[in-house]
């Protein structure tokens, strides 16, 4: 007699456990994750990136930048934004001068209140407008432009230039010498706005610049059948299952 017992698995994708273990140091203890990984087995996998390794969890394994531009894009207004359109990410960063290096420190928006955000997000539209590109702000601190034709380079993603010298993750393709220049353009803008002329709270970063990444279409794939149910509330991971899967079947369920 052929045993039918279907057999589930549970995949646990832990990109900083070891942060997560020492934030909790010895007085918290999350059992549920404990059992897991005390009965579960290990896999190693090599991968270029943690969103990569996402992909990668779904059976796709795109080589060179990720398309997620297009992707959280199509999270954000809920909606698949079509294949003709390159979407690029415009994020707000803060940069800090560390004796000849120009570091960046931070991305996003914490700390700031809306009416600063909209100040912001007014100088850089402005910049924008001049070189006849239109900002997207279909999400509070993830911001947009569309392209008709793909860049011939790419830029190094957001989380991978935290903490370097600009100077060793901007692009050296000479067609990247021209976004290069919006870049100090908008810092320029940003250095005279009334935002940055005011007294700030000690602690609280200013925002000084943009950072252009994840530029691509959205992708065209099939049907996947690698998971009945996602627990995830990372935004790259529910751009890929609200825009390119949606129709799957699989149930989408926030770890929040």
């Amino acid at each position: 007699m052929t045993d039918t017992k279907t057999i589930r698995t549970i995949t646990v994708l832990a990109q900083s456990l070891q942060t997560l273990a020492r934030a909790a140091g010895d007085k918290k203890r999350y059992p549920a994750l404990e059992t897991l990984l005390c009965r579960g087995r290990l896999f190693r996998t090599e991968s270029q990136s943690p969103d990569h390794l996402r992909f990668k969890l779904f059976g796709i394994e795109p080589k060179g930048e990720l398309p997620i531009g297009s992707l959280t894009r199509a999270a954000d207004q809920e909606e698949n934004p079509g294949q003709h359109q390159y979407w690029l990410r415009l994020d707000p960063v803060t940069l800090m001068v560390d004796m000849a290096r120009v570091v960046m420190t931070g991305h996003g928006f914490a700390g700031l209140g809306e009416l600063e955000r909209n100040e912001v997000a007014k100088v850089v539209r402005s910049v924008l407008h001049e070189h006849g590109m239109v900002l997207h702000c279909a999400h509070p601190e993830r911001w947009y432009i569309a392209l008709d034709e793909p860049l011939n380079f790419s830029f190094t993603p957001l989380e991978e230039t935290l903490g370097m010298d600009l100077a060793e993750v901007l692009p050296d393709h000479p067609e990247s010498l021209y976004w290069r220049r919006i870049i100090n353009e908008v810092e320029i803008a940003l250095h005279a706005g009334s935002l940055n002329l005011r007294d700030r709270p000690k602690g609280q970063l200013a925002i000084n610049s943009v950072w252009f990444w994840g530029g691509g279409f959205i992708p065209d794939v099939g049907e996947q059948e690698v998971f009945d149910t996602v627990y995830s509330d990372h935004p790259v991971l529910e751009a890929w299952l609200s825009s390119v899967i949606a129709g799957s079947g699989i149930n989408r369920k926030s770890s929040s």
